[in-house]
Protein backbone atom coordinates (compact mmCIF):
# COMPACT_ATOMS: atom_id res chain seq x y z
CA UNK A 1 0.00 0.00 0.00
CA UNK A 2 3.01 2.56 0.95
CA UNK A 3 5.65 2.37 -0.19
CA UNK A 4 8.50 3.11 2.81
CA UNK A 5 11.69 3.82 1.48
CA UNK A 6 12.44 5.54 4.81
CA UNK A 7 15.49 6.57 7.15
CA UNK A 8 15.48 5.41 11.04
CA UNK A 9 14.59 8.93 11.93
CA UNK A 10 11.64 9.45 9.63
CA UNK A 11 8.28 9.77 10.41
CA UNK A 12 5.21 9.03 7.24
CA UNK A 13 2.03 9.81 7.45
CA UNK A 14 -1.27 9.36 4.53
CA UNK A 15 -4.59 9.00 4.34
CA UNK A 16 -6.06 5.92 2.51
CA UNK A 17 -9.42 5.62 0.61
CA UNK A 18 -9.57 1.77 -0.51
CA UNK A 19 -12.77 0.21 -1.71
CA UNK A 20 -12.94 -3.85 -1.44
CA UNK A 21 -9.47 -4.19 0.87
CA UNK A 22 -7.35 -7.04 0.63
CA UNK A 23 -3.73 -6.45 1.39
CA UNK A 24 -1.52 -9.68 1.31
CA UNK A 25 1.16 -10.51 4.05
CA UNK A 26 3.63 -7.86 4.26
CA UNK A 27 6.22 -5.96 7.27
CA UNK A 28 7.20 -3.08 7.67
CA UNK A 29 11.04 -3.85 8.91
CA UNK A 30 12.58 -0.41 10.44
CA UNK A 31 8.53 1.15 11.34
CA UNK A 32 6.03 0.82 13.59
CA UNK A 33 2.53 1.37 11.81
CA UNK A 34 -0.21 2.94 13.37
CA UNK A 35 -3.69 2.54 11.78
CA UNK A 36 -7.02 4.76 12.34
CA UNK A 37 -10.15 3.32 10.95
CA UNK A 38 -11.83 6.38 9.70
CA UNK A 39 -14.47 4.42 7.45
CA UNK A 40 -14.84 0.71 8.13
CA UNK A 41 -13.57 -2.30 9.57
CA UNK A 42 -10.40 -4.27 9.35
CA UNK A 43 -9.19 -8.01 10.34
CA UNK A 44 -5.95 -7.71 10.86
CA UNK A 45 -4.07 -11.20 10.49
CA UNK A 46 -0.91 -11.83 12.19
CA UNK A 47 1.24 -14.86 12.21
CA UNK A 48 -0.65 -16.64 15.00
CA UNK A 49 -3.70 -14.74 15.63
CA UNK A 50 -6.67 -12.68 14.13
CA UNK A 51 -7.46 -9.59 15.25
CA UNK A 52 -10.69 -7.20 14.51
CA UNK A 53 -10.09 -3.35 14.37
CA UNK A 54 -13.72 -1.67 14.24
CA UNK A 55 -14.26 1.78 12.74
CA UNK A 56 -12.84 4.72 14.68
CA UNK A 57 -9.99 2.96 16.67
CA UNK A 58 -6.70 2.15 16.23
CA UNK A 59 -4.32 -0.33 16.04
CA UNK A 60 -0.63 -0.31 16.61
CA UNK A 61 1.69 -3.28 14.39
CA UNK A 62 5.23 -3.45 15.69
CA UNK A 63 7.55 -2.92 12.78
CA UNK A 64 9.13 -6.66 11.34
CA UNK A 65 5.31 -8.24 12.15
CA UNK A 66 4.33 -9.89 9.18
CA UNK A 67 0.32 -9.01 8.80
CA UNK A 68 -2.43 -8.87 6.37
CA UNK A 69 -5.50 -6.49 6.29
CA UNK A 70 -8.79 -7.46 4.73
CA UNK A 71 -12.58 -5.96 5.18
CA UNK A 72 -15.89 -7.02 4.51
CA UNK A 73 -16.69 -3.48 4.04
CA UNK A 74 -17.20 -1.94 0.47
CA UNK A 75 -15.08 1.18 1.41
CA UNK A 76 -12.12 1.48 4.09
CA UNK A 77 -10.42 4.79 4.84
CA UNK A 78 -7.61 5.01 6.40
CA UNK A 79 -4.97 7.13 8.56
CA UNK A 80 -1.74 5.43 8.90
CA UNK A 81 1.10 6.65 10.79
CA UNK A 82 4.67 5.56 10.53
CA UNK A 83 7.00 6.19 12.94
CA UNK A 84 11.11 4.95 13.70
CA UNK A 85 11.35 1.22 15.31
CA UNK A 86 13.45 2.79 18.14
CA UNK A 87 10.41 3.73 20.24
CA UNK A 88 9.06 0.40 21.88
CA UNK A 89 6.08 -1.12 20.86
CA UNK A 90 3.89 -4.17 21.09
CA UNK A 91 0.85 -4.75 18.78
CA UNK A 92 -2.33 -3.56 20.36
CA UNK A 93 -6.07 -2.14 19.70
CA UNK A 94 -7.16 0.79 21.01
CA UNK A 95 -10.40 2.99 21.68
CA UNK A 96 -9.94 6.44 21.28
CA UNK A 97 -11.01 9.65 23.24
CA UNK A 98 -11.24 13.56 22.52
CA UNK A 99 -7.55 14.24 22.91
CA UNK A 100 -6.49 11.27 20.77
CA UNK A 101 -8.82 12.26 17.50
CA UNK A 102 -7.56 15.71 18.07
CA UNK A 103 -3.97 14.82 18.27
CA UNK A 104 -4.43 12.63 14.84
CA UNK A 105 -6.19 15.35 13.16
CA UNK A 106 -3.71 17.83 14.08
CA UNK A 107 -0.49 15.40 12.91
CA UNK A 108 -2.46 14.12 9.61
CA UNK A 109 -2.66 17.85 8.25
CA UNK A 110 0.76 18.64 8.73
CA UNK A 111 3.42 17.49 6.13
CA UNK A 112 3.52 13.45 5.42
CA UNK A 113 7.19 13.16 5.83
CA UNK A 114 8.62 14.48 8.70
CA UNK A 115 12.08 14.33 9.48
CA UNK A 116 14.31 14.85 12.74
CA UNK A 117 16.44 17.52 10.94
CA UNK A 118 14.27 19.20 9.52
CA UNK A 119 11.17 19.40 11.72
CA UNK A 120 12.53 18.21 15.26
CA UNK A 121 9.91 20.09 17.36
CA UNK A 122 7.16 18.39 15.23
CA UNK A 123 9.30 15.15 14.96
CA UNK A 124 9.48 15.14 18.94
CA UNK A 125 6.13 16.12 19.32
CA UNK A 126 4.34 12.94 17.37
CA UNK A 127 6.89 10.18 19.20
CA UNK A 128 5.58 12.01 22.89
CA UNK A 129 1.68 11.20 21.61
CA UNK A 130 3.05 7.74 20.37
CA UNK A 131 4.47 6.74 23.82
CA UNK A 132 1.22 4.55 23.49
CA UNK A 133 2.17 2.59 26.70
CA UNK A 134 0.70 5.74 28.84
CA UNK A 135 -1.83 6.45 26.15
CA UNK A 136 -3.37 2.99 26.14
CA UNK A 137 -4.26 3.28 29.79
CA UNK A 138 -8.07 2.77 29.82
CA UNK A 139 -8.30 2.97 26.43
CA UNK A 140 -7.47 -0.56 25.58
CA UNK A 141 -10.40 -2.68 23.03
CA UNK A 142 -12.63 -5.28 24.78
CA UNK A 143 -13.57 -7.02 21.13
CA UNK A 144 -10.11 -7.48 19.91
CA UNK A 145 -9.38 -10.94 19.26
CA UNK A 146 -10.28 -13.66 16.72
CA UNK A 147 -9.49 -17.43 17.05
CA UNK A 148 -6.94 -18.85 15.25
CA UNK A 149 -7.06 -22.75 16.69
CA UNK A 150 -3.93 -25.25 16.62
CA UNK A 151 -6.92 -27.69 16.34
CA UNK A 152 -7.30 -28.71 12.62
CA UNK A 153 -10.01 -30.14 12.78
CA UNK A 154 -11.35 -27.69 15.21
CA UNK A 155 -10.65 -25.24 12.35
CA UNK A 156 -12.91 -26.20 10.25
CA UNK A 157 -15.72 -26.45 12.70
CA UNK A 158 -14.68 -22.93 12.93
CA UNK A 159 -14.55 -22.21 9.32
CA UNK A 160 -18.21 -23.41 9.11
CA UNK A 161 -19.29 -21.08 11.63
CA UNK A 162 -17.71 -18.12 9.87
CA UNK A 163 -19.70 -19.47 7.20
CA UNK A 164 -22.93 -19.44 8.32
CA UNK A 165 -23.43 -17.54 11.91
CA UNK A 166 -26.37 -16.14 10.43
CA UNK A 167 -28.03 -19.89 10.72
CA UNK A 168 -29.81 -21.23 14.17
CA UNK A 169 -26.57 -23.64 14.74
CA UNK A 170 -26.56 -25.85 17.37
CA UNK A 171 -23.79 -27.73 19.28
CA UNK A 172 -24.99 -31.22 18.76
CA UNK A 173 -25.55 -30.81 14.88
CA UNK A 174 -22.56 -28.66 14.57
CA UNK A 175 -20.34 -31.74 16.34
CA UNK A 176 -22.29 -34.35 13.70
CA UNK A 177 -20.66 -32.85 10.76
CA UNK A 178 -17.59 -33.04 11.70
CA UNK A 179 -17.41 -36.52 13.24
CA UNK A 180 -16.93 -35.09 17.18
CA UNK A 181 -19.57 -36.13 19.23
CA UNK A 182 -21.17 -33.48 21.70
CA UNK A 183 -19.04 -33.54 24.35
CA UNK A 184 -16.13 -34.03 22.22
CA UNK A 185 -16.35 -30.77 20.91
CA UNK A 186 -17.11 -29.06 23.83
CA UNK A 187 -14.34 -30.25 25.40
CA UNK A 188 -12.06 -29.28 22.21
CA UNK A 189 -13.47 -25.53 22.22
CA UNK A 190 -12.90 -25.75 25.83
CA UNK A 191 -9.01 -26.51 25.06
CA UNK A 192 -8.86 -23.01 23.36
CA UNK A 193 -10.19 -21.45 26.11
CA UNK A 194 -13.51 -20.69 24.32
CA UNK A 195 -17.25 -22.42 24.00
CA UNK A 196 -19.31 -22.76 20.98
CA UNK A 197 -21.60 -20.12 22.25
CA UNK A 198 -19.34 -17.35 23.05
CA UNK A 199 -17.48 -17.91 19.00
CA UNK A 200 -21.02 -18.07 17.02
CA UNK A 201 -21.89 -14.90 19.42
CA UNK A 202 -18.80 -13.48 18.75
CA UNK A 203 -18.59 -13.96 14.98
CA UNK A 204 -22.58 -12.56 15.00
CA UNK A 205 -21.36 -9.25 17.19
CA UNK A 206 -18.15 -8.69 14.53
CA UNK A 207 -20.15 -8.88 11.32
CA UNK A 208 -23.23 -6.71 13.21
CA UNK A 209 -20.49 -3.67 13.50
CA UNK A 210 -19.27 -4.45 9.86
CA UNK A 211 -22.56 -3.74 8.92
CA UNK A 212 -23.07 -0.60 11.27
CA UNK A 213 -19.77 0.86 9.52
CA UNK A 214 -21.76 0.44 6.17
CA UNK A 215 -24.39 2.53 7.40
CA UNK A 216 -26.81 0.35 8.21
CA UNK A 217 -28.29 1.54 11.69
CA UNK A 218 -31.64 -0.29 11.71
CA UNK A 219 -30.76 -2.45 15.03
CA UNK A 220 -33.70 -5.03 14.67
CA UNK A 221 -32.93 -5.49 11.04
CA UNK A 222 -29.01 -5.99 11.85
CA UNK A 223 -29.95 -8.38 14.22
CA UNK A 224 -31.94 -10.67 12.41
CA UNK A 225 -30.00 -10.98 9.39
CA UNK A 226 -27.21 -12.16 11.73
CA UNK A 227 -29.21 -14.49 13.65
CA UNK A 228 -30.68 -13.62 16.36
CA UNK A 229 -34.53 -14.04 16.98
CA UNK A 230 -35.08 -11.11 18.87
CA UNK A 231 -33.81 -7.94 19.34
CA UNK A 232 -33.53 -8.21 23.23
CA UNK A 233 -30.77 -10.87 22.65
CA UNK A 234 -29.09 -9.28 20.12
CA UNK A 235 -28.84 -6.03 22.47
CA UNK A 236 -27.54 -8.28 25.65
CA UNK A 237 -25.13 -9.95 23.76
CA UNK A 238 -23.89 -7.05 22.01
CA UNK A 239 -23.13 -4.94 25.13
CA UNK A 240 -21.03 -8.49 26.71
CA UNK A 241 -18.79 -8.30 24.01
CA UNK A 242 -18.19 -4.25 23.04
CA UNK A 243 -19.23 -3.23 26.89
CA UNK A 244 -22.10 -0.57 24.70
CA UNK A 245 -25.36 -1.19 23.74
CA UNK A 246 -25.99 -1.14 20.22
CA UNK A 247 -28.00 1.91 20.11
CA UNK A 248 -24.81 4.03 22.25
CA UNK A 249 -22.43 1.95 19.82
CA UNK A 250 -23.95 3.77 16.71
CA UNK A 251 -24.13 6.98 18.22
CA UNK A 252 -20.48 6.95 19.15
CA UNK A 253 -19.58 5.95 15.74
CA UNK A 254 -22.02 9.28 14.36
CA UNK A 255 -19.99 11.50 16.85
CA UNK A 256 -16.92 10.10 15.52
CA UNK A 257 -17.60 10.17 11.88
CA UNK A 258 -17.90 14.47 13.05
CA UNK A 259 -14.72 15.90 11.20
CA UNK A 260 -13.61 12.52 9.66
CA UNK A 261 -13.38 13.76 6.55
CA UNK A 262 -10.62 16.53 7.71
CA UNK A 263 -8.56 14.04 9.13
Amino acid sequence: MVDLDLTEHTIKTITTDVEYLNIENHAHPHHHQLIYSLKGTLRIALENDDFFLPEGHIAVIPAGFYHRLESKNIRVKMFLLYFPKYVDQRFKILNTNDFILETIRYISKQKQTITILGDQGLFNFILAFLDLPDLAKGHELKLKGLLSPKNERLRAVLQYINQNYMLELKLPEVAGLFGFTERNLSRTFKSENLSFNNYLNYQRIIRSIELMSDNKDNIEQISYEIGYNTLSNFSRTFKKFTGASPTNYIKANQTRRVGKDKA
